[in-house]
């Protein structure tokens, strides 16, 4: 497999300023240089990747995240293409004209809510898609670029206050009632267990003064996510657990649903009874791909994930593919080398016959990429060496990988490489 570095020298932590500079130790206060390489994602006609530059902001009290892109080829140096300091999740349209992501603002309070921008790449400034009391994230473009579904948090009461002054009899208490045993998450804050995360989607304006309006649907007490589309953008497959404290479950259980973008009930596809992954379609839409893993009686403390298949049709069952690989799927490295912020997430990548899944596994120190059969799990190297891969994505026709790969003398570097 032919591997090539692409251009990132601008992200390149440098110790030495000269030749003749001493050589010296790696100290905490290094950290603050550390530029890290986040959520890569790789434009249709492959010859582009936008991805998140992290670092420490100059007053080293937070993260700065904008989103660059790069040539493929490893011969142009990146180009920053968002001014903001909170800038995540660049996700290209199908026709590559277009990039939404995420922009958060940069004061604390309510408008600091994250909302969806686009850009034209073509030329020109971004402009807000949402405007959602609760903001809005996990952007994802519908195959027929008419779509882009999201996930939000706002309700129908946050919605009627959206631009009106508070009163007395609306104004919230800051006073918290905790009764829930997980309260809170790291980076996250307190968890508002009044406000799920539900289904959204808003149709694909052509630039600045095509106004669409965000629609919401799915509703109810419990999150909703893992939105994927079909192949066809006829529907969009999602996620939930419909347990209160799903932590006290000894077998989770996962329901798989699937809605129109047009609105309507969502029906039912299945139930697993495991916590999923991230999944993923394969290229004839028949199968699902993810990492989970196995329930076991009585609940263990730890078990080892795998890769599983899972037809996409009512009542499925998921068929695991590596029962008799001992190493983690999906598994990951623990250090300052991954992003902090912005890593974004990494699901299967099916090859483009159907017939093999590539997927990330941890061994021994080590975290590379490999092609296991989807009938039989026979597993086949895709990268090897005392390396981490960190975030993996295909190409469009899948003829080739990018990710980002990390060793003990490098913070993380993006290479795209032959498959």
């Amino acid at each position: 497999m032919r591997k090539v570095l692409v251009g990132l020298s601008v992200l390149l932590l440098v110790f030495a300023v000269c030749a003749s500079a001493q050589k010296r130790g790696i100290t905490e206060k290094d950290l603050f240089d550390f530029v890290w390489v986040g959520d890569p994602q790789v434009s249709p006609d492959g010859a582009t990747v936008a991805f998140v530059r992290v670092t420490v902001n100059a007053a080293k009290t937070n993260y700065d995240t904008s989103i660059w892109t790069v040539a493929t080829t490893g011969s142009e140096e990146p180009r920053r293409l968002t001014s903001g300091t909170r800038d995540t999740s660049p996700r290209w349209s199908p026709d590559g004209k277009y990039l939404v992501f995420v922009r958060s603002g940069e004061t604390p309070g309510p408008q600091a809510s994250p909302q969806l921008y686009m850009l034209a790449m073509s030329g020109g400034d971004s402009w807000a898609l949402t405007n959602l009391p609760r903001g809005a994230g996990a952007p994802g473009w519908s195959p027929d670029g008419k779509w882009i579904v999201f996930g939000s948090g706002s309700n129908p009461d946050d919605l009627a206050k959206q631009g009106k002054p508070p009163t007395p009899e609306t104004r919230e208490s800051d006073v918290r009632v905790i009764t829930r045993a997980v309260y809170r998450s790291d980076g996250g804050g307190y968890i508002d267990s009044t406000r799920p995360g539900h289904i959204w989607v808003i149709a694909a304006p052509k630039s600045s003064d095509d106004k669409q309006q965000p629609k919401q649907l799915t509703s109810g007490a419990f999150n909703e996510g893992g939105a994927v589309w079909a192949h066809d953008s006829s529907r969009i497959f999602y996620v939930t657990n419909r347990s209160p404290e799903p932590y006290y479950d000894e077998i989770p259980q996962t329901e798989i649903y699937t809605v129109s973008p047009t609105g309507g009930a969502s029906q039912l596809l299945t139930k697993v009874p495991m916590g999923l992954g991230a999944m993923s379609l394969s290229p004839d839409g028949k199968r699902f791909a993810f990492a989970a893993s196995a329930s076991q009686q009585p609940v263990q403390s730890y078990t080892q994930p795998d890769l599983w298949v899972m037809d996409a049709a009512p009542d499925a069952a998921p068929r695991n593919l590596t029962a008799n690989f001992d190493f983690d799927i999906a598994g990951g490295l623990t250090g300052d080398q991954a992003p902090p912020r912005a890593g974004g997430q990494n699901a299967p990548m099916w090859t483009a016959d159907g017939k093999g899944v590539i997927e990330r596994y941890a061994k021994e120190g080590r975290t590379n990429l490999a092609k296991f059969d989807a009938e039989s799990g026979k597993m086949t190297d895709v990268t090897r060496g005392d390396q981490g891969v960190l975030s993996y994505r295909t190409t469009a026709d899948k003829t080739k990988l990018v990710y980002t790969l990390t060793t003990p003398t490098r913070i993380g570097d993006l290479y795209i490489a032959d498959r």
